[in-house]
């Protein structure tokens, strides 16, 4: 026998090494941003977060620069106040336009029948006192969740107006105040300002029957119709066929 051979060290590095190239050949070398390139943001919260916060906000971090088209976006958090997000983009001016993305507060709108109801800037007080009226409940086989907000005059003035005869009284609440059904409002956050839609045509479909199934994870009521959710966009959108 090869005295070489009789050493199970160099046994066991070489069957390490075959395993190892074999593992390249099948799913190839996985590099860091300092080999393949790419942009790393460490975003330095204003206060410590809990772990669900922190969940929370990278979450929040990475849908809105997914929005964005960027690409291979990774947003993880760093002990409890800092989040790092990971780009591949590395053009300079791109890179500026995301620092001033992740540096700006998202626009929060209220819209019915694609009109404006009230901004998030004309929120001046949310409610998380149970014994004002904040809460989360069972409804049937579902969740339901009440967060009271107090908006501006003029915003409370105007919202009045739009939802006039828009409301029934469904029931009677805590402290003498009652409970209201309206027509359907619509929330966004950062709405598509000045552009067009593209959607395939399949994925409108697709979208089109979670829509009207409903979702509880999403917050979408049964029968919404994606038509009025996109006029109340106020975005054009343009169909187009997934296989061209």
């Amino acid at each position: 026998m090869n005295p070489v051979t009789k050493n199970w060290k160099i046994i066991l590095l070489a069957v390490s090494l075959i395993l190892a190239f074999g593992f390249i050949g099948i799913f190839g070398v996985q590099l860091g941003t300092d080999f393949k390139g790419g942009t790393v943001f460490q975003i330095h919260l204003a206060e410590k977060a809990s772990p669900a916060q922190l969940q929370t906000i990278s979450s929040v971090i990475e849908h809105r620069m997914d929005s964005f088209g960027l690409r291979d976006v990774s947003v993880s958090s760093e002990g409890t106040e800092f989040i790092r997000a990971t780009i591949a983009e590395t053009d300079a001016k791109q890179i500026e336009s995301i620092e001033r993305i992740l540096r700006t507060q998202g626009k929060f709108e209220v819209l019915m029948d694609g009109n404006a109801l009230f901004t998030g800037s004309e929120i001046i007080q949310i409610i998380t006192d149970p014994a004002n009226g904040y809460r989360v409940y069972q409804e049937g086989g579902s969740w339901r969740w009440v967060l009271p907000f107090v908006l501006t005059e003029d915003a409370a003035q105007n919202f009045s107006r739009a939802i006039f005869h828009r409301c029934t009284i469904t029931g009677a609440g805590s402290g003498g105040t009652r409970d209201y059904e309206c027509d359907k409002t619509y929330f966004f956050i950062d709405r598509p300002i000045d552009s067009v839609l593209i959607i395939p045509k399949s994925i409108y479909t697709s979208d089109s029957d979670i829509f009207s199934q409903g979702s509880t994870i999403a917050d979408i009521p049964q029968e919404t119709d994606l038509r009025e959710f996109l006029i109340n966009a106020d975005a054009p959108y343009l169909l187009v066929d997934s296989n061209l």
